[in-house]
């Protein structure tokens, strides 16, 4: 906490458990990742990225349309990156489902 900067205003995010993981591309300046459902009925699973360590994040690249919960991603040994989260048709609980997106995907405008 030495190195904590003060507290800002940021973007408006899902009251749920979202996932916020370190990402370098190979060759590339690395950046921060969001996971998270948008929108107020907890559907819609977006990826947002940060290049500028989470002052501003990009409006995100859609995981699913689906019923989504709670989400976790890691980067992978090949440099991909690894979604655990949970989703559903009827609500965000009915699955665990693993989704994993290249490093191009993630990259890609």
């Amino acid at each position: 906490g030495i190195t904590w900067t003060p507290a800002r205003t940021g973007i408006t995010v899902t009251p749920v458990a979202c996932a916020l993981e370190r990402f370098v591309p190979t060759g590339g300046k690395g950046r921060l990742l969001w996971t998270g459902p948008i929108g107020k009925e907890r559907k819609h699973l977006v990826l947002r990225t940060s290049t500028d360590d989470g002052k501003t994040f990009g409006s995100g690249k859609t995981l699913s349309t689906d019923f989504a919960a709670y989400s976790e991603t890691a980067v992978l040994k090949d440099n991909s990156v690894g979604v655990l989260w949970e989703r559903g048709t009827k609500t965000g609980y009915e699955f665990i489902t693993f989704t994993r997106v290249n490093q191009d995907w993630v990259l890609a405008p």
